[in-house]
């Protein structure tokens, strides 16, 4: 995993250049995630797999569990899918109520 680990400039580069990405191109992504709803499901699965990577990286779980690197893999996989299904089934089921 990246990051800044311990840069102080390089956290405080990062949020900033997040930060703005996210307000100036807001608009522009919703427009888009509403014309490509592909795009929200990408999305979600990078969500998930980043969020599968962070607890498998997490010290106490690398010490305590000491996971092979396939499962750290497997995990992310998981995460991230089960992210994708929970998208797709919240849509579905916004659909069917709008219906």
């Amino acid at each position: 995993m990246g990051g800044p680990k311990g840069h102080f400039r390089l956290l405080l580069f990062g949020l900033g250049l997040s930060i703005s990405l996210v307000v100036f191109t807001s608009n522009l992504l919703a427009k888009l995630m509403n014309r490509y709803p592909p795009i929200i499901y990408v999305g979600a699965a990078i969500l998930g797999k980043v969020g599968g990577g962070m607890i498998m990286t997490d010290r106490l779980v690398e010490e305590v569990f000491q996971p092979a690197r396939w499962l750290t893999h497997a995990v992310e996989g998981l995460f991230a899918l089960g992210v994708i299904l929970v998208a797709l089934g919240w849509r579905r089921t916004r659909r069917s109520a709008n219906h």
